[in-house]
């Protein structure tokens, strides 16, 4: 398959999960919808990012900004959950005693739950957001000639197999977050491997979508990387609730219970940084399996 093919199937693939997304965002309000809406905005922004270079410039740059706008909106509520989700989890490993405080500690995050909520539904009526699906909309539908506007957007080496153009992109994916993590060193900060999580994800992306051109050794190479950043966020996730909870403005009455849920999540995210050194070394050795085929 030529590179102006692929691409244009792969973006418009993108494309319509995010607007299945968006109508399912319309009719439903839960946990579940926002999380797929916003990995859907993600994977499209990145899947930009990776075909840069064969991209027309102007627009993938500007696709892209106007797309980071629906994922801060649906990031605000994906994590207002995922704080709520961590906290009652570890509740409900306190006595009964503390667990009975339990409520006046949870409070203010529900409120944040609730107001992030209500701005999802407010960007869903705002006319950026119209604009924004419009314009995915046309990019998806055929011409005249069978192709969708997307082809219009392949600015160079369309012609070439999908396989050739592939490769450097892949390596150049690899190439950033392996710098990363040698910048990190041996005890990377939190804000560190915050980052390195997000090129791993840049690669686990590139190579799933790449996946259809790619040998089998690549395809456990990105199962690899999952596996990295989905412990890599539980650090990040495990970090922020500490975080939050030494913000929020709680009552006195429910100082003893914070303290407990502040060392539980402390222990997560300690747990979280060890498992993350093994599975990069899983990363590697696959990453080292896939460059001898």
């Amino acid at each position: 398959m030529h590179t102006a093919a692929f691409v244009e199937a792969l973006l418009s693939r993108s494309i319509v999960h995010l607007i299945e997304c968006d109508a399912t965002l319309r009719t439903s309000d839960d946990p579940e919808t926002i999380h797929e809406a916003r990995v859907a905005v993600r994977r499209l922004r990145s899947e930009l990012r990776t075909f840069a270079p064969v991209l027309v410039p102007e627009w993938a740059n500007a696709l892209r900004e106007k797309l980071r706008w629906l994922s801060d909106e649906l990031s605000r509520a994906r994590d207002a959950d995922v704080l709520l989700e961590r906290l009652r989890n570890d509740i409900a490993n306190l006595s009964e005693t503390d667990r009975n405080h339990a409520e006046d500690t949870l409070e203010p995050f529900v409120r944040e739950r609730i107001e992030a909520y209500a701005r999802i539904h407010t960007m869903l009526q705002d006319r950026r957001c119209a604009a924004l699906l419009s314009e995915l909309r046309e990019h998806v539908i055929p011409s005249q000639n069978a192709h969708s506007t997307l082809f219009e957007r392949i600015a160079s080496d369309g012609e070439k197999p999908a396989k050739v153009l592939a490769r450097p992109l892949l390596a150049e994916a690899w190439k950033k977050l392996r710098k990363r993590v040698r910048r990190g060193g041996d005890n990377p900060s939190d804000a560190e491997l915050h980052r390195i999580r997000i090129e791993a994800k840049h690669v686990r992306y590139a190579l799933e979508a790449c996946s259809p051109i790619l040998s089998r050794s690549a395809r456990i190479l990105a199962k690899k990387l999952e596996k990295l950043q989905n412990v890599l966020g539980e650090e990040h996730d495990a970090v922020r609730t500490c975080e939050r909870l030494q913000q929020a403005a709680l009552v006195p009455e429910s100082h003893k219970v914070v303290h407990e849920l502040i060392a539980l999540e402390t222990t997560a995210a300690e747990t979280a940084r060890s498992t993350a050194r093994k599975a990069w070394r899983k990363v590697n050795n696959a990453a080292e399996l896939k460059s001898s085929h």
